[in-house]
Order: structure tokens, then sequence, then C-alpha cells
């Protein structure tokens, strides 16, 4: 525990103590801040200023026994920092050692006082070594043999005297007014001998400088005279001069003006070839772009023909295995039924024949039966509809021989089994319906006569059944 001491720059500190393993020299610092332990420490502050101390000598005898009375002014200081031999300052340790015991505790008069007496001391020996005429003359020398001879005394107490200057020297008698007034007069002949001698100079260098002022003049007249003449020919010189600066000046304008539209061409020129340069871009952009959308339209197109080609290819590929499946189905039912498939085949051509057959009968408007109105069976003498039945009823003779020739199969036979066995019905209905779409596949073009021709060849077989089916009963 302790105190912390923060002082100014122009304050040292003296801390003594410090605990029983602590030095036993006084420790200094000037300004700052310092920690100071309770108990085994102390300090102890010294003033660094600047003190300015009066120093009187009154009734003091000089050399010659003339008593003056001096005043001196000295200032002093508690030496703080000094110089070394490089110019650098350096804390003066030994001076605040030596201040410290001098005046620690010492209040401010105390110090003046000391100051001053020992410097009234020295003053009072000097002057008894001097005349009143010497100090009189040169108080600088009087003060610096004062300096000179108390600074070891003020080294000792650790003090610096800064300056001293003598202020002021007086007697009673008027020994120092009386030098004035010698002086004085001393000074006032000097000044008479010195005014006419200065007055016979004067009149002697006036003279001599109204000749060299009249010998000036025509100097300057003549130099006048020559400056004007080269006045007028450095005035037509500069004339001309600016005459050239002018037509230089005109020459560099029409120069600058030819290069300036040099430039302006040279700079459209340039545009216009960045401008043809851009527009071949663009244009080389726009048969870029119109060839990679052809070339794109083309791979679409392709792909598509592609597409479309395989796409057909397969539905022939389809169409050709249909075909030959229907070619194996056939053969198979070739081997199987014999005659009868090709019964089978047979009435299949038969409703092309029929169609052949009944083309002409395309561009026929009307039929009109024409009856002889005689010769008919059973003396019958009806004309048209009795013609037109009769007419039926041979196209019947005429389909069931057709039918009994090509299947084996009598229609009429084939009617009566169907009334009396309904499988003959259904036989009989599957064969007209067969027959019915081969027509009808016939009349629409269709290339398709797998399904028809099936059909017909299961009605057949059905026919057949249905005709074995009694003989076996």
């Amino acid at each position: 525990m302790g105190n912390i001491v923060l002082r100014a720059p122009d304050t040292a500190l003296i801390i003594s103590g410090g605990g029983p393993s602590a030095k036993r020299e006084s420790r200094i610092q000037i300004g700052g801040r310092v920690f100071v332990p309770w108990i085994f420490s102390r300090f102890d502050e010294l003033s660094l200023e600047l003190r300015t101390i009066k120093v009187d000598s009154r009734n003091a005898s000089t050399v010659n026994g003339v008593i003056v009375t001096v005043q001196g002014v000295c200032q002093v200081k508690i030496s703080g920092y000094v110089e070394n031999e490089h110019g650098q300052l350096m804390q003066d340790a030994n001076s605040i050692r030596l201040a410290a015991q001098h005046f620690i505790g010492a209040s401010d008069a105390d110090i003046e006082y000391a100051v001053g007496s020992t410097l009234e001391g020295h003053q009072r020996a000097i002057l008894g070594n001097l005349s009143v005429e010497e100090i009189y003359r040169d108080r600088q020398a009087f003060a610096e043999q004062v300096r000179k001879q108390a600074q070891p005394d003020f080294r000792n107490m650790g003090l610096d005297l800064v300056s001293y200057t003598l202020a002021s020297i007086s007697d009673e008698e008027h020994y120092i007014q009386s030098l004035g007034v010698t002086q004085t007069e001393l000074v006032k002949r000097r000044a008479t001998e010195g005014k006419a001698l200065h007055e016979s100079e004067a009149l002697s260098r006036a003279e001599d400088e109204r000749l060299k002022a009249k010998l000036q003049v025509n100097i300057a007249h003549t130099q006048a005279a020559e400056s004007d003449a080269g006045l007028f020919m450095t005035r037509n010189k500069l004339n001309e001069e600016v005459k050239r600066g002018e037509a230089r000046v005109r020459l560099a304008e029409k120069t600058e003006e030819a290069r300036q539209r040099q430039q302006v061409i040279i700079a459209e020129a340039e545009q216009r070839r960045l401008d043809a340069e851009a527009q071949v871009n663009v244009e080389q952009l726009k048969a870029m772009a119109f060839r990679q959308k052809m070339e794109i339209e083309a791979k679409a197109e392709a792909d598509k023909i592609t597409t479309i080609g395989e796409a057909e290819a397969q539905a022939l590929r389809a169409k050709m295995l249909v075909d030959m499946e229907r070619l194996v189905k056939e053969a198979e039912v070739y081997s199987m039924y014999g005659d009868a498939a090709m019964r089978i085949k047979q009435i299949e051509v038969m409703p092309l024949v029929a169609e052949k057959l009944a083309e002409p009968l395309n561009n026929t408007g009307k039929i009109v039966f024409m009856a002889s109105g005689g010769g008919g069976s059973g003396g019958s003498t009806n004309g048209g509809p009795s013609m037109f039945m009769q007419e039926m009823a041979s196209s019947m003779s005429v389909l069931n021989e057709t039918c009994d020739s090509f299947a084996g199969i009598e229609v009429g036979d084939l009617l009566k089994r169907a009334s009396d066995d309904p499988r003959n019905a259904v036989a009989l209905a599957a064969l007209a319906n067969s027959l019915s779409a081969m027509s009808a596949a016939r009349r629409a073009g269709s290339s398709d006569g797998a399904a028809p021709s099936a059909d017909l060849a299961s009605a057949l077989v059905l026919a057949n059944t249905s005709n074995a089916a009694p003989a076996a009963g």
C-alpha cells in the first residue's frame, strides 16, 4: 500500500527509503507519476521554477574610494537538467541532491535570501577592484565578472545562475553625474569639430557630387539618345518579330486546321469502316443464324422423314406379318379341309364375278319388263310383274345350281334343314353374313379380305358340319 504522487515537470521528487532491501541512496524523479509505499518511504519536493532576485549593494567602495550604490538583477533556479557534449538534456541528479541538502523544508524567502546574500558579496568584491569609470563605461564586463565569480558557489548549492545584469549605479556625491557632464562636454566639442569638418567635407563633396551629377546627366543624355536609337531599332526588330510571329501563328492555325480536317476525315473513314465491318458482322450473323435455322429445319425434316419412314416400315412390317399369318392360317385351313377350302375360295370369287356382271347396270336408270302376253307357263297372259317373278325363280334355280356345283350345298336343302334343326339356321345365317361382308368389302375396295374369308370358311365348315350331322343320325 502507498500513495501515487503526480507532479508537474517543474517539480523534482526526492523519494527516500523503500524497505530493508532497498538502496540507501535517494531516488529522484522530475515530474510525472511515482508510487511511494507507506511506512518505509517518504518523498520531498523541490521547485525547479526560475526565480528573479534583485541584489542591492549600498555604499560600496570602488577602487578609487568613491562610494556607490549598485543594483543588480539575477535569475536563478535549481539545476534539473544539463546538456551533455552531444547537446542532449540529461537529468542533473547531483545538483538536485545538493539543493535537497540545502533547501528541503526552506521557504521561497529563505532561498531568495541565501541567493541574494551570496551574489551581493561577490558584487561588492568586484566593485572594490574596479573604478567608477570602468563600471560606467563597460557594464557588460562588470556583469560578466560577477557571473564568473558567483557561478562556483551557486553550483555547490545545486543552483544555476541563469543570468545577471547590472540594473543601475549611483552615488551621493554626484560623481557619476559629473562624469556625465564631462562626457557631455567632450561630446559637444567633438560634435562642433565634427560639424565643421563635415561641413567642409560636405562642400567639397557637394561640388564633386555636382560635377558627377552633371557628368551623369551628360552620360544619361548620351545613353538616352543611344537608348532612343536602340529603342527604334528594337521596336523595328520587335515589329518584324511580331509580323513573323503572326505569320507563324497564321501558318500554324492553317496547319492545325488542315490537320484537324484530316483527323475528321480519317475519323469519318474509320467510322465508315467500323460501320461496314459491323454490317458485315451483322450479315454474317444473319447468314449463320439462317444456316443454323435451315440446318435445324433440315435435321427436323430428316428426323420427321426418318420417323415417318420408320413408322411406315413398321406398319408395312406389321401388315406383312399379318398377311403372312393370314396365309399361314389359310394354308392350315386348306390342309385341314381340303375340297371344302377350295370351294371357299371359289365362293370368295363369286361376289367379284357378280360385281363385274352387275357393272353395266350402274348406268341403268329404269328397268322395263316387256312381255308378249302369251306363251307363259299355264297359258298365263299376265305382263311385267308375272314375268319378273318368273325371272326371279329362274335366278334362284341358277343360284342353287351354282352353290351345288361349287360347294356341294343345295340352298333348298339348307333352308329345309334350317327349319328342322336350329344349328342349321345358324349355319345358314353365318353363310349369308359372310357372303354379304365379302360383297361389301369388294365394293369398298378394301384390300384386307382376311376376316370375311375366315368367316366364310367358318360358315361353310358349319354348313358342312350341319350337313353331315343328319347323315350320321
